[in-house]
Parts: C-alpha cells; structure tokens; sequence
C-alpha cells in the first residue's frame, strides 16, 4: 500500500501558512497606524541601521529594486522616509527616518506584539513560547547555513550568479575558500580567481587560496 503524506501538517508549510496569517493580522493592525506591513518592515530595517542605501535594504527585505524604489517613493510623499545623496556615490541616495517616523516605532513594536499575543494566547505558556522559538530559530541558521554554502559552491563554480557579498559571507561556513584568518580581500581574490573553475578542476583547500 502506498504511504500518503499530509502536506498541510508538514513542517515547512504549517511555518509559511502561520507566517502569511501573522502577516496577515499585522497588516490588519497596522492600518491603525497609517503604515501596510512592507512600509513597518522598511522603518524597522533603518532605525537598526539609518544611512543604508536602497541596494543594501533591497537585499535585506528580498524585494526587487524597482519595487522597493516605488514603496519608497510612497513612504517619502507620505513623509515616513528621506532619502539623502550619498557622499561617496553621486547615483546613489542613504536613506533615513523622518521625524515624523520615529515615534511610530513604540506603536509598531506594540501591534507586532499584540499579534503575536491573539495568535498564542491559550495554545502555549510563556516558557513554550520561548522553546519554539528557540527551535526554530536554530531550523533558521541551519538553513541559512546549508543556503550559504551552496551559493559560495555555485560561485565557485559559476554555476549562478550569486552577490559577491554573499559569498564573502558563506566562506566561512562553506570551508571552501579559505580559513577565518584570511581578510576579505583575500576571500574576494579568491571569489574572482576561482569563479569559473569547473568541479572537477578544483585543488585542495590551500592550493586554492595560497596566493589569493
């Protein structure tokens, strides 16, 4: 008899339908305020680090350049965002919290935590709570990790393209371009010498990297 799998109790698909819920709620929420959650998550990523600019919060929200620069564009008419000319890069801008902004921080803070709250209340304790989110977020770095690894394989092999900063930051963990002694100038020597190497023509570990 053929085994069936109940894909709606599956482990990765009960996490993503629990997250798009919780979304979900908070953007329900967050009309309160004036703000969707995508306008909350780009206020959130700048009061940890003001002055980024919009290819590195790209990167962080996983949004498209182009649509991150619309929802910019709406968040400063609305006066939630400034964009400021970087300095060091004529084409490109740092972008900051208005001071309108910044005390809608506490009120955002609050609705995330109050979503949260409806979603376990009488499910689990405060200590269960804890539990599960320590377990996954160790199934996070995990993945992370294995992510990690195989965009700075597929780098090396130039299998895909990958963002150079990306493998920069997996090469520790993927044990593949050098040891954590070596700078970032070294990984980035080694990322550019060895892009387009196939498999079966790679050296060993410091016969790669010794002159990197």
């Amino acid at each position: 008899m053929a085994q069936t799998h109940d894909f709606e109790r599956a482990f990765g698909f009960v996490l993503h339908e629990t997250a798009r819920l919780l979304s979900k709620r908070f953007d329900q929420k967050a009309r309160a305020i004036g703000l969707t959650r995508a306008q909350c998550s780009v206020l959130f990523r700048l009061s940890m680090q003001e002055g980024m600019n919009q290819a590195r919060l790209a990167e962080l929200m996983e949004m498209e350049p182009i649509s991150l620069a619309r929802l910019l564009d709406r968040m400063e008419q609305a006066g939630w965002v400034e964009r400021r000319a970087d300095p060091a890069d004529k084409r490109a801008y740092r972008l900051y919290m208005t001071a309108k902004a910044k005390p809608v921080l506490e009120r955002m803070l609050a609705v995330g935590l109050e979503t949260r709250g409806e979603a376990l209340a009488g499910i689990v304790s405060h200590s269960e709570e804890a539990e599960l989110t320590l377990a996954v977020e160790r199934s996070e770095e995990r993945i992370d990790q294995l992510s990690a690894r195989a965009a700075a394989i597929s780098a090396l092999t130039g299998s895909t393209r990958v963002g150079e900063r990306a493998v920069l930051n997996a090469a520790s963990m993927a044990g593949c371009l050098a040891d954590e002694t070596r700078g970032e100038s070294s990984l980035r020597a080694c990322v550019r010498r060895y892009a387009h190497i196939p498999t079966n023509a790679w050296r060993t570990r410091s016969d790669r990297c010794e002159t990197a």
